[in-house]
């Protein structure tokens, strides 16, 4: 379970998504054009109209604000596969499954979650499941599932699962360590997610913007 890979780069990526659908560069940069000349400025009397007109026209109210991605459930669905397989194949059903990669890191569960967001977004315009399907599908893609078809494309190889050897939980974390010391190339999304977040995180502390993030999912 790549924690930080799939949280920080799940993020980077809905923060990029969001920037782009809703027509803002996602590094800040403005390409609203000016004017570079003086011959595209307008005559007095083009302007003496322009005021009368506006004098007739009624107040405007301001501009609706637009609806902005979720990044609560952005971060819960980058993590939802694991978060779902790891103590029913991993824990509680260890017996059964021995595997910690089951229906939760299958594309019928992703297909699934994103048909629901379909529906809920269609009747109460919440992007709630939407989502939550975005992050698992990123998850599937940190994971490399297209490695295990049978998992992925579960159940068209069949309704069980593959067992996979058992895992010494207390022997995990220096195994990771020595990882990183020896093989730094396995754990490249790891590095680039917790680096990501440590930025995210410095910045929503300077901004004073953490409280936004709790309670609407706010990054910005």
């Amino acid at each position: 379970m790549l924690l930080f890979g799939h949280a920080g780069v799940t993020l980077g990526a809905g923060i990029l998504l969001d920037k782009l659908l809703t027509g803002n560069h996602p590094f800040g940069i403005k390409t609203n054009p000016q004017p570079s000349s003086l011959s595209s400025r307008p005559s007095p009397r083009s302007l003496r109209a322009e005021r009368s007109n506006l004098s007739d026209d009624p107040p405007t109210s301001p501009d609706p604000p637009r609806k902005h991605l979720d990044y609560r459930f952005l971060l819960v669905g980058s993590l939802l596969p694991d978060l779902i397989d790891k103590p029913i194949g991993g824990i509680f059903f260890y017996q059964t499954f021995q595997n910690g990669r089951i229906f939760a890191h299958t594309l019928c569960f992703t297909i699934l979650l994103a048909l629901l967001g379909a529906c809920v977004y269609r009747r109460w315009r919440k992007s709630w499941f939407l989502i939550l399907s975005f992050g698992s599908a990123i998850h599937l893609i940190l994971d490399g599932m297209w490695l295990e078809p049978r998992t992925l494309l579960w159940p068209l190889y069949g309704w069980s699962f593959a067992r996979v050897e058992s895992v010494n939980f207390l022997a995990w974390l220096p195994k990771m360590f020595h990882t990183l010391a020896t093989e730094p190339g396995a754990y490249i999304s790891e590095l680039i997610g917790f680096a990501f977040l440590a930025c995210v995180t410095v910045r929503l502390i300077q901004t004073r913007k953490v409280y936004a993030l709790i309670t609407n999912g706010l990054v910005e």
